[in-house]
């Protein structure tokens, strides 16, 4: 799943329709891996998609080290 926004409680988008196909792949999926380019980190927009809770996986371009990541080091299962 391509993310358009991510901070730090929930990831969410602007699209009422691509949120609604996000849910649908999130409620068939046995495990959720998140990409998303660093500069989206720490925004939100006003359509919830999930918790941070519920990623499996984050994916950015940074190392997993990369301390803009640690913050969500805790909240999601393994940074990529």
């Amino acid at each position: 799943m391509v993310i358009n926004v991510f901070y730090l409680e929930v990831i969410s988008d602007s699209d009422h329709e691509v949120v609604q196909v996000k849910k649908a792949m999130i409620k068939a999926s046995k495990q959720i891996a998140a990409s998303t380019i660093s500069e989206k980190l720490n925004s939100t927009l006003r359509l919830s998609v999930c918790s941070l809770d519920e990623i499996d996986f984050l994916i950015t371009e940074l190392s997993p080290a990369h301390p803009a990541l640690e913050q969500y080091s805790s909240r999601v299962g393994m940074i990529l």
